[in-house]
């Protein structure tokens, strides 16, 4: 579940494939470990298997979260910034 707090909008992005995400951002207490990413299920070598929907969670600098997002995704970050500057 979400966390509850108000929320910035950082717009969306497309990815090379042409599939459009949309960020956002909240303030909340976050401990990565409880993360209950939910799950999405897809046919995988012929059989339908399920899969978390984020592949992991961690906290990391500005910097940090830009080397390891999808190049596209990483526009969110200098968003994130100016959103929390102005």
């Amino acid at each position: 579940m979400a966390p509850d707090g108000i929320w910035l909008d950082l717009g969306s992005v497309r990815l090379k494939s042409g599939k459009m995400v949309l960020g956002w951002a909240v303030e909340a207490d976050l401990d990565p470990a409880n993360l209950n990413p939910g799950l999405f299920s897809m046919v995988w070598r012929g059989q339908r298997q399920e899969f978390p929907e984020i592949d992991r969670v961690a906290w990391c600098t500005p910097t940090e979260a830009q080397r390891l997002l999808n190049p596209a995704q990483a526009e969110f970050v200098p968003r994130l910034i100016r959103g929390l500057e102005g």
